[in-house]
Formats: structure tokens, C-alpha cells, sequence
């Protein structure tokens, strides 16, 4: 199995709004296919600032099964919408047991 993590920052500018934009976005990620389960999770309030602001963790079957869900066009038109906001972003793909 495939743990797929990925974390933004987001820009100060529209922060707040961004985000809740963003996380709405992020949920209809949840219902696309290959995904075997996962959570949209934040930063929590009182936490260090300089953490990232949100992240995806996301679990499928196989690498197959990630690079199809990252072609699908829900996926990809998330992507565009994080793209106007984003200050950085780390991604890594590991192997679960």
C-alpha cells in the first residue's frame, strides 16, 4: 500500500478564506477512485506557525493506483486551485505494510 502525504502552505494573503475554499475542494478528493481511505487535516490553531497549513493523507493500493487518482480531472482541477494560493508545498509517497 501507498501512503500519499502532502502539505501546503498557503499564502497570508486570503489565508482564512483560501482555506476554507480549499478544504471544501479537498473532500470531494475523498470519493475519487482508487482511494482506499485517507483524511484532509490542518494545522492545529495553537501550533507553531511555520508548520504547513493543511495536508492530504491519503492511502492507495498501489503506485498505479496514486498516478490515476492524480490524472483525474476532480483531482487536477484541485490542483489548479491550490496553485493561486500555494506558498510551498512536500510531498512523499511511502510504502505501508
Amino acid at each position: 500500500m501507498i501512503r500519499h502525504i502532502v502539505m501546503f502552505r498557503l499564502q497570508e494573503e486570503g489565508k482564512e478564506e483560501n482555506l476554507k475554499k480549499i478544504l471544501a475542494a479537498a473532500e470531494g478528493l475523498k470519493e475519487l477512485p482508487g482511494l482506499l481511505g485517507g483524511d484532509v487535516v490542518v494545522n492545529a490553531p495553537d501550533a507553531d506557525g511555520t508548520n504547513y497549513d493543511f495536508a492530504l493523507v491519503f492511502d492507495f493500493a498501489d503506485l498505479a493506483a496514486l498516478d490515476a487518482y492524480q490524472k483525474h480531472p476532480v483531482h487536477v482541477e484541485f490542483v489548479k486551485l491550490v496553485l493561486t494560493c500555494k506558498e510551498s508545498r512536500a510531498c512523499i509517497d511511502c510504502e505501508i505494510a
